[in-house]
């Protein structure tokens, strides 16, 4: 190791040392706001710190404990799915919620992950554990533009979820509360959607927020509050100053209430969206395709056919999904690991296949891809998984769903601000699932229960 190396980790240990001689020191929080921002990136972050104010993105870079480098230890990974393993602090392997949906074998239609309640979620919850271990007495809000986001982030037991609905007003589910608050429904006769409203989604998502800490009257007693604020960014320089006035304000307000009995967690939802057609390799010729899984599928049927006779093997393809049928093979007393075998030897002969792992392997875990296996849950997931290659698309002609791949490396942010949090930056690579623990540690309470990371501090 050399001298830059050895330097680099002594500042690391010092800096840890002394956030957890402060944690130890410090009163638990009176509030943690813990917020989200959808595809936030470092570099972008950074880049952009020129257009900031100074109370918002700019002060938490420069007063707080800053993790340039965390990182999602599962794949794929949209919105929905990092929000429930930030939560839980663990993967979906052990959480249950692969994305947005998936496919529903008794129902053979795609599955939403969340309709009105949080019961896909097949562990505690940050947010449960707190009315856990308060007796139910701790205050638990989250505050999204949209359902999903808004009851993952809430958890199994939280006093309610709030989102955007299509017509631009604040709606709860009765999941957690039988009749939507009161103040919630005056809060929507106050701020009624109008043409002349240009304030943008992150701005109303900060005003229900800071009005919902207030009619619930969070962090004013020992016990700590948690709510939940989630934004949304994009590469757009004028969005990233649109979250930082709105993260300012949020600041700004709260502090001037409650002062520094106040916790604030940053975090990302660890990937990006790309438009379809912002890279154009086939003109530079750069290797790249599409691959088409419902002609995949077609094939793979053809090919089983002809081996164990004519059927249905293959019942339907969702994402990079293949779903066997499982009826059929006991039916006809057919070897399900012999099945998944020669499937992978055909599949790996398609063009833009990078590999091909089935249920088998993941479950026993005899997978080196990590992340996908992490990714992997045996109860929602199909019978074989498709890693198209970098540069690829991915088209269901049927479904017209599609995604390009991309295996680039790119820096996620998590920042922790307040409550006596010292100034530092931990360049040091850092899992995601850490997040939890680090704020149930903060509030004196146990990590979620398929929580296995140790605390940031």
């Amino acid at each position: 190791m050399n001298k830059k190396n050895i330097t680099a980790t002594i500042l690391t240990v010092i800096a840890v040392t002394m956030a957890q001689a402060q944690v130890l020191q410090n009163p638990a929080p009176k509030l943690v706001v813990n917020i989200t921002v959808d595809q936030l990136r470092t570099d972008n972050l950074e880049k952009y710190l020129y257009m900031y104010g100074e109370n918002g993105l700019k002060k938490l870079l420069q007063h707080g404990s800053v993790y340039p480098s965390s990182r999602f230890v599962f794949a794929p990974i949209d919105k929905v799915s990092a929000v429930a393993a930030l939560m839980t602090g663990t993967t979906p392997y052990y959480n249950g919620i692969i994305g947005s949906q998936w496919f529903d074998r008794n129902t053979l239609r795609p599955k939403m992950s969340v309709d009105n309640t949080p019961e896909n979620i097949m562990v505690s919850t940050l947010t449960d554990e707190m009315k856990v271990c308060t007796d139910g007495q701790a205050k638990v809000y989250s505050v999204a533009d949209d359902k999903e986001t808004a009851i993952l982030a809430a958890g199994h037991s939280a006093d309610a979820a709030l989102w955007l609905n299509e017509s631009g007003t604040w709606e709860s589910s009765t999941y957690y509360q039988p009749i939507t608050p009161r103040w919630v429904n005056s809060f929507n006769e106050l701020n009624k959607p109008t043409k002349s409203n240009r304030s943008s989604t992150n701005d109303k998502v900060t005003k229900m927020a800071l009005q919902c800490i207030i009619s619930s009257g969070m962090g004013f007693d020992n016990i700590s509050d948690l709510i939940s604020v989630n934004y949304g960014v994009s590469d757009d320089p004028l969005s990233y100053a649109d979250v930082d006035r709105n993260v300012g304000e949020l600041i700004t307000k709260i502090e001037d209430r409650l002062g520094n009995d106040v916790m604030f967690v940053v975090s990302s939802t660890g990937y990006i969206e790309e438009e379809q057609q912002t890279y154009d390799y086939k003109k530079y010729n750069v290797p790249s395709g599409t691959f088409y899984i419902n002609r995949t599928a077609s094939l793979l049927n053809m090919y089983l056919g002809a081996i164990y006779g004519n059927g249905r093997y293959v019942e339907s393809c969702f994402r990079n999904q293949l779903y066997l049928n499982l009826k059929l093979l006991e039916q006809r007393s057919i070897s399900m690991n012999e099945l998944l075998g020669r499937a992978q030897e055909f599949l790996m002969l398609s063009a833009g296949v990078r590999n091909v792992f089935t249920r088998e392997d993941l479950i026993t875990q005899n997978v080196s891809n990590e992340r996908v296996r992490n990714g992997y849950n045996h109860s929602i997931c199909g019978d074989i998984l498709i890693e198209i290659a970098p540069g690829w698309k991915l088209l269901n002609e049927d479904t017209h769903e599609s995604y390009n791949y991309r295996a680039s490396f790119v820096n996620y942010p998590v920042i922790i601000y307040g409550n006596g949090v010292s100034s530092s930056r931990i360049d040091t690579p850092i899992d995601i699932n850490r997040v939890a623990p680090t704020i149930s540690k903060s509030i004196r309470i146990r990590a979620p229960n398929a929580c296995r990371e140790e605390p940031l501090f």
